[in-house]
């Protein structure tokens, strides 16, 4: 609808599943409510099982409904209210009790006899109450040897969550315990008994503090509804619901509309970048969004600098705004994705902002097992969860290349190598966007290898694995697969992984995601990532403070009285959300919470302060900060909004929260000084990159202004202390540096620099500046040297040597893979070859 308002091209549209209720889905139907009414030859059809009838009649009025009856078998309600259910006020307060699910397996038991057919399906609200009842179901099942326990729930492996679609041995029944995923995301055939706790934990935005809160609600009747249709959709069934009639009762009709429970920034950014003169504010949704929630989002996005308001109220996107809002991901992700074009870190932005757009690479059993929780610690780093991301995958990209034996790797890791599939696909993706949106120039023949005749050979027999690969998948995925009788879900992969592992020492029995993956990662590829992954001291700063700048205004500040060992909680306080944790799976609170201890004297200065960004904020049992990354507390200033110099000029108010105090005005002066001209180079290559200005690259620049700051922090033993305000203000007022006197500076923004380029067509860097452009900061950008602690990279900056860097072995795993193509071909002299199709009429 951005290019074409009237969607001229279509006379139909149709609408399904629209009972969900997704923002986007909102969005859409009061988009083509409101098309309707321009265009009359447009027909517009929604469809749901579980529609609000009356919701939907009152929006559209006038509008015909047609209803037909499903199909499915008789189902049997059976009512087994337990008193805990009864008794539970709002507030959690009971662990789950596993006895009911038990004795419902027992009844089963007791009046269906094995030889008929039938699979149980439990639904509960939470991956702690599954593990909880999985582990008491599983020793009844060990015990009567009826019984194959399985789970299904977003944060297993992609691999043990498809075991729940294979087939149960006969004489043994499979009881899939599952979150609410399994109510209309996924069908399991077989499925004769529902056992319905009544429970769905979802996610709550908490208007004023910004916190995504994991909340426990009773369902709704219509989802109840399609938890007990699971039970008929392949003959009669039963549906025991652990809640009574009048509680059933007492139930919302429907769902929570995620309108009404989620936050608003990303919907209110891309109705306005939709440039159809949309105000959320104003906008006929089918259900009316808080108020508070909507204008919280739009301060976010303020904050972000990707909104502004213009006079009369009216919003409108800043220059970085128009850009980020081309970019389909989260506003911090893209602003990342933007300030990696500008300094030209690219392939590292790439892999950081795709690894926390997916799930954890982390199995949860990573997170049990001590072995390999101690292994593991070499990848992390001490840098922060985006580097560990960044360490994790340039290790499986080589592993996946060179070594072959990427799936041996992952498993001894705690890796799911799903999710690194999937890091590896979403980068390619970006590339694209950022391509489409001119922000990347494309990659030449010579670049990507199209030019090289021994990468074609191997695209080619690439090409030919991937297409036999995927024919013989359709054959298998036709088979239904059988389950072990004798494992459950906590050892249901140890045959697959056994043939895995066995698989991986033949290139020739490739799977089909590495066969792809080889074809998508050409050698060149491979050792870009393998160079650029492997970040210098200098690099390292740079990626810091675009990290920094994309996550901004999401920092928090660490607690004074904080313990700083393994194994102990780490407070830290945000802007509007006091006593936050580090969550505990973050590689900082996990392998390196020495790298935060400010080691402070009494008076509490320090060179060592640091200020954790986060990706999110989390509450769950408690207010955890998730994807964490720490940065030197005068960091802050490089992408503070709001900095207001005091009397003395010896402390600085950071977006009315943070105070940094100096020991001496000069200090202050100095910091302050450096930290301004890192500000300007920052905002001077974003501009440069939004007029598209070729050639121009801040990072040299940009580095060397970080470098020099941290050399005066260190040659000048400068020493700052940490202090926060307890009570910020909601809303950021007063933009830019004041000074003691009352003036205030409020820079050129990005805004501010595009329009002056493009008013007086002026270049952005002058043969002077490239002049000044020190080679030996070059060379040490481009040094393999992995990143020190810190505390470290502070104290003992100018010591570190480099590392050894790795040999790449001299025949790549592409090239064993050929080797053993022909010699299998070889080998078959007596036996007739098929002839193989041109490439180009293979199937995909």
């Amino acid at each position: 609808m951005e290019k074409d308002s009237l969607l001229e091209k279509y006379n139909v549209i149709i609408l399904d599943e629209v009972h969900e209720r997704h923002l986007t889905s909102d969005l859409l139907i009061g988009l083509l409510r409101d098309l309707c009414t321009k265009r009359d030859d447009l027909k517009l059809i929604l469809m749901s099982a579980t529609i609000n009838l009356d919701l939907f009649k009152g929006y559209f009025e006038g509008a015909p409904v047609v209803q037909v009856p499903g199909r499915l078998f008789p189902i049997d309600v059976r009512w087994h209210p337990i008193k805990q259910f009864i008794d539970q006020s709002d507030k959690k307060t009971h662990k789950i009790d596993p006895e009911p699910y038990l004795k419902i397996l027992e009844l089963i038991d007791k009046q269906f006899p094995s030889t008929q057919r039938g699979d149980a399906l439990i639904f509960l609200n939470g991956v702690a109450e599954i593990s909880m009842v999985a582990e008491h179901l599983k020793n009844y099942a060990e015990l009567t040897n009826g019984w194959i326990i399985l789970m299904l729930h977003s944060t297993l492996s992609v691999e043990e969550q498809d075991k729940v679609f294979d087939q149960a041995p006969v004489g043994i029944r499979k009881c899939i315990l599952s979150t609410n995923v399994a109510e209309t995301s996924v069908t399991i055939d077989g499925i004769r008994f529902v056992i319905d706790s009544g429970k769905v934990n979802l996610i709550k935005h908490e208007p004023g503090t910004g916190t995504q809160k994991l909340t426990e609600f009773w369902v709704s009747k219509a989802s109840a509804n399609q938890r007990k249709g699971r039970a008929g959709r392949t003959g009669p069934g039963i549906c025991y619901r652990l809640y009574s009639q009048e509680q059933f009762e007492k139930m919302d009709d429907f769902t929570v509309s995620e309108i009404n429970r989620v936050s608003l920034q990303e919907m209110a950014l891309k109705m306005i970048s939709l440039n159809l003169g949309l105000d959320p504010r104003t906008f006929p949704f089918i259900e009316k969004p808080s108020e508070d929630v909507l204008n919280e989002g739009l301060e976010v996005l303020k904050f972000q600098r990707v909104l502004r308001s213009d006079r009369g109220d009216i919003l409108t996107l800043t220059a970085l705004g128009n850009m980020v809002s081309k970019l389909p991901v989260e506003v911090p992700i893209a602003k990342m994705l933007v300030y990696g074009c500008v300094v030209d870190e690219l392939e590292v932005m790439l892999t950081v902002a795709a690894g926390l757009s997916v799930q954890s690479p982390f199995t949860n059993r990573s997170y049990r097992e001590l072995e390999i929780v101690e292994r593991r610690a070499s990848l992390t780093s001490p840098l922060g969860d985006p580097f560990t991301l960044i360490s994790i995958f340039r290790e499986w990209v080589l592993q996946k290349a060179f070594e072959g034996t990427a799936r041996r790797w992952t498993m001894e890791n705690g890796i799911d190598e799903h999710r690194l599939y999937e890091i590896s696909k979403l980068r390619a993706q970006y590339r694209q966007i950022l391509e489409d949106a001119g922000l990347v120039e494309k990659a030449s023949a010579a670049e990507t290898g199209e030019d090289d005749s021994r990468q074609r050979r191997i695209d080619q027999g690439e090409k030919r694995k991937l297409f036999d690969l995927k024919k013989s998948q359709r054959n298998n995925d036709r088979r239904q697969k059988v389950l072990n009788a004798n494992k459950h879900f906590d050892k249901i992969l140890e045959d697959k992984e056994e043939e895995d592992l066995e698989a991986e020492k033949d290139p020739l029995k490739a799977d089909v995601k590495t066969v792809e993956f080889l074809l998508s990662h050409k050698q060149r590829d491979v050792e870009n990532i393998r160079k650029t992954h492997k970040i210098s001291r200098k690099t390292a700063e740079v990626v810091r403070v675009i990290i920094a700048a994309g996550l901004y205004p999401n920092f928090s500040i660490l607690d004074p009285v904080n313990k700083y060992g393994y194994g102990q909680e780490m407070f830290t306080h945000t802007r509007l959300k006091p006593f936050t944790q580090i969550h505990p799976n973050s590689s900082i609170a996990q392998y390196h919470p020495e790298t935060i201890d400010p080691r402070q004297g009494s008076d509490g200065f320090s060179r060592l302060h640091q200020i954790p960004f986060y990706g999110l904020l989390l509450e769950t049992t408690k207010p955890y900060i998730c994807n964490v990354m720490p940065v030197p507390a005068v960091y802050t200033l490089l992408v503070a909004q709001k900095i207001v110099i005091e009397d003395d000029w010896s402390q600085l108010s950071i977006d009315d929260f943070l105070e940094l105090r100096f020991r001496s005005s000069t200090d202050c002066r100095s910091v302050l000084l450096d930290a301004k001209e890192i500000r300007y180079e920052l905002t001077k290559g974003l501009a440069a990159k939004l007029v598209g200005e070729a050639g121009f690259s801040g990072r040299r620049r940009l580095a060397k202004y970080i470098d020099l700051l941290n050399q005066s922090i260190v040659e000048k033993g400068i020493e700052v202390a940490v202090r926060r305000n307890v009570h910020p203000p909601k809303v950021l007022t007063g933009i830019g540096i004041h000074s003691p006197d009352g003036g205030i500076d409020k820079e050129e923004d990005v805004d501010d620099l595009v329009q002056r380029f493009e008013r007086d067509q002026e270049p952005v860097h002058s043969a002077r500046e490239e002049e000044l452009e020190d080679q030996k900061v070059l060379d040490e950008l481009r040094a393999d040297v992995m990143c020190p602690p810190t505390r470290d990279m502070i104290e003992e900056a100018e010591k570190l040597k480099e590392l050894k860097k790795k040999e790449i072995p001299k025949e790549s795993y592409y090239e064993k893979l050929l080797k053993r193509q022909k010699a299998k071909e070889d080998d078959e002299k007596t036996e007739k070859k098929p002839k193989l199709e041109p490439l180009d009429t293979m199937e995909e």
